[in-house]
């Protein structure tokens, strides 16, 4: 039985500033680690159901359709195959210092 992992990744909308293809733009992936870092992830060309629009997304990946390539500066993610993704919704974070500092309902 195969191991299914779910990768939480961050895609954003990127342009580029310089060279040939000034001013095309591509979508770019980090991935979140179980530490809360970010990673850099790339699919391969045999993958076709990545997201293709910016946001945050749960992808489900078998253990064995990806690897880490560790011979560059920053390690990258790289991904063979996507079995299935889910958009994240987004979160916001309430301070509680900030909660204490004002009334929560209005006196009029």
């Amino acid at each position: 039985m195969e191991k299914v992992l779910q990768v939480e990744v961050i895609a954003r909308k990127l342009e580029i500033k310089n060279g040939a293809n000034k001013g095309k733009s591509f979508i770019g992936f980090k991935a979140i680690t179980v530490g809360g870092k970010l990673i850099d992830c790339s699919f391969t060309q045999a993958v076709t159901n990545q997201p293709k629009e910016e946001g945050r997304y749960i992808l489900s990946v078998a253990a064995d359709k990806m690897n880490i390539d560790k011979n560059s500066l920053f390690p990258k993610l790289w991904i063979q195959e996507v079995k299935s993704f889910v958009s994240k919704p987004p979160q916001s974070k309430v301070d509680d210092t900030i909660v204490s500092m004002f009334k929560e309902s209005l006196p009029f």
